[in-house]
């Protein structure tokens, strides 16, 4: 029987840690509006999950309750559009709608549930989103990336082949 070195086993979790990168936005009615989130300089970003909530206001600011807000995806440090079509984010986000009923005392939060997105972002690299609405008053998005950083102990461009 083998013995297990515990100093190799770990070598290379030593060398990453769990982070996440938060970014939030009002998207104008029936515009559009960029958001970038930066990862930072310092390790590489491999993205596990993304998870976030949206607004569903309408004429008068009433809560119709359908989405009318999509987002595009891009990898700017690949120069890469990570999905060719907006997503609508009630497919995007489980189900993360934020019910704005405007009583007291209603809650206004739903659960909702982290989507599976593995994906590693480049150190120093844009994540771009573009956000759209087709409803008649302004609604917040807010969107969180959460994964694991790794260490640059490796050859830059390394993770592109």
């Amino acid at each position: 029987m083998e013995n297990i070195d515990i100093k190799e086993m770990f070598a290379d979790h030593v060398k990453s840690y769990d982070a996440w990168y938060f970014g939030s936005v009002t998207v104008p009615a029936n515009g559009t509006i960029p958001l970038n989130i930066t990862v930072s300089s310092d390790a590489h970003f491999q993205c596990k999950f993304i998870t976030g909530t949206f607004t569903t206001l309408d004429a008068a600011g009433a809560d119709g309750g359908a989405n009318g807000c999509s987002m595009l995806l891009r990898d700017a440090g690949r120069d890469l559009n990570l999905f060719n079509l907006r997503i609508p984010l009630s497919l995007f986000f489980t189900p993360g709608r934020v019910r704005s009923s405007g009583v007291a005392g209603d809650p206004s939060h739903q659960i909702f549930y982290p989507t599976e997105f593995n994906y590693p972002f480049l150190a120093g690299a844009d994540i771009e989103m573009d956000f759209a609405s087709t409803l008649a008053t302004d609604n917040v998005v807010n969107i969180c990336f959460m994964g694991t950083k790794f260490r640059k102990t490796f050859a830059p461009g390394s993770m592109d082949s």
